[in-house]
């Protein structure tokens, strides 16, 4: 990674999101489950993906999480992923949470 912070849109994270999903196997997908919907509920994440998910969120932004302010809820909908962590806004992986 480099110091350099990248500018993700939304479209490209949703896209990016769901490639993510579909390459975790077991027939996750993210047809049908919206921006709010629960991603742990709709089966979509475990706690097993969070820890993969969380390399991907570093790779799009440019920069590391700050883990000690990232609890379970953030990562339940990508409303909240995408407005924590890669949205505009976020400082340090620590933005306000959507």
């Amino acid at each position: 990674m480099t110091d350099a912070q990248h500018v993700v849109s939304r479209g490209e994270f949703d896209a990016e999101f769901a490639a993510f999903v579909g390459g975790l196997g077991d027939g996750r997908t993210m047809t049908g489950v919206g921006g709010d919907d629960n991603l742990f509920d709709a089966g979509v994440l475990d706690s097993f993906s969070v820890i993969k998910l969380i390399a991907l969120i570093e790779n799009l932004v440019g920069r590391p999480i700050d883990l000690e302010q990232a609890t379970i809820d953030i990562f339940a909908t990508t409303d909240r992923i995408y407005g924590t962590f890669v949205g505009p806004g976020p400082a340090n992986g620590a933005g306000g949470q959507n």
